[in-house]
């Protein structure tokens, strides 16, 4: 319940300010969500993202192998009669022994899983890491040059005032394609 004066106070402050920053420049929307846009997006960023997803091809195939293996496994244990590849009655104890099989793959699976993740995750940090900064510094030097002294994420914020008038100050694709034209 705290949190909702302090959002109120931030509102208020936020409409406040808003009219005096406008008095000293432009305010301006970019979403920043555009630039990994596959056609419509900045072209070194998305390279950059496509670079790291080849660099996981073969562990999202290894981890694809294991889940066939383990519906494999999943298929034996389901059956109640004898399983016709497998030459080993089904008694109690193969279930069981069945059934720790699957359950010590879905582990594995699980383990490898979000280590892949978070080494993937780290990964796509250290190659797109540059390229933002130098965005940023592009999008700053890019909103000076236009007059701009507010510049708004909409993709990290709701739109509170002017919403019609979105389009008419959204510089994305503007910056977009002068990023793209000056960094090939």
């Amino acid at each position: 319940m705290k949190a909702k004066p302090f959002l109120n106070l931030t509102l208020a402050l936020l409409m406040l300010s808003i009219p005096v920053l406008a008095q000293s420049g432009k305010v301006a929307i970019v979403d920043t969500n555009a630039f990994t846009h596959p056609e419509k997006g900045i072209k070194r960023l998305i390279k950059a993202a496509e670079s790291v997803e080849r660099e996981f091809v073969p562990r999202w195939a290894e981890l694809a192998g294991m889940y066939a293996r383990l519906r494999k496994e999943l298929e034996k244990l389901s059956f109640v009669g004898p399983i016709p590849t497998d030459p080993q009655p089904v008694t109690p104890e193969r279930k069981r022994e069945l059934k720790e099989a699957t359950d010590a793959i879905q582990r594995s699976i699980e383990q490898r899983q979000a280590a892949m993740q978070l080494a993937y995750t780290r990964r796509t940090k250290e190659v797109t890491a540059p390229i933002f900064q130098e965005i940023r510094n592009s999008l700053e030097a890019f909103a000076k040059s236009r007059g701009i002294a507010v510049l708004i994420d909409s993709s990290k914020s709701a739109c509170l005032v002017g919403c019609d008038e979105k389009d008419a100050i959204d510089i994305t694709q503007e910056f977009i394609a002068d990023y793209n034209r000056l960094n090939p």
